[in-house]
């Protein structure tokens, strides 16, 4: 078996694996790597990216004895400065226009998107929760 990887600036674009005259390339970085092709349906890829929320969260406890942030704008300050821009950009508005909610009761993180109808506690809205009690004591 021959493996064959084709790397340009660091970035592994490909894999031709050969047994005997047969190979197989698989390609990698492609556009169908892309979240929509992975999601296709919005409302899975919108929790996606809220389960990206809820997991920064439920890391801000685990660094502030498992207080949770008050808000967004307080979980987006607690990370550097420079990683801002791109948090803001992909996180803070949901797949429908809408900005995304970041709320906590308790020990528990809620994140919802309003969905696909903008309108916020109806059948439609994508919600992630999290307990920080148990990501506090994971660490």
């Amino acid at each position: 078996m021959i493996i064959r990887r084709t790397v340009l600036l660091g970035l592994l674009l490909t894999d031709v694996i050969s047994v005997g005259l047969r190979s197989v390339t698989i390609t990698f970085g492609n556009s169908a790597d892309s979240e929509a092709n992975l999601f296709p349906d919005p409302r899975v890829r919108q929790g996606f990216r809220l389960e990206e929320v809820r997991n920064r969260a439920l890391g801000y406890a685990s660094n502030h004895s498992g207080v949770l942030p008050a808000d967004f704008t307080t979980l987006v300050n607690w990370f550097p400065t420079s990683e801002r821009p791109s948090i803001v950009a992909r996180l803070a508005v949901d797949l429908w226009g809408t900005p995304i909610s970041l709320a906590r009761s308790g020990a528990i993180v809620i994140v919802r998107s309003a969905g696909p109808d903008l309108a916020w506690h109806t059948d439609d809205d994508v919600i992630e929760t999290g307990d920080a009690r148990a990501a506090t004591l994971e660490r």
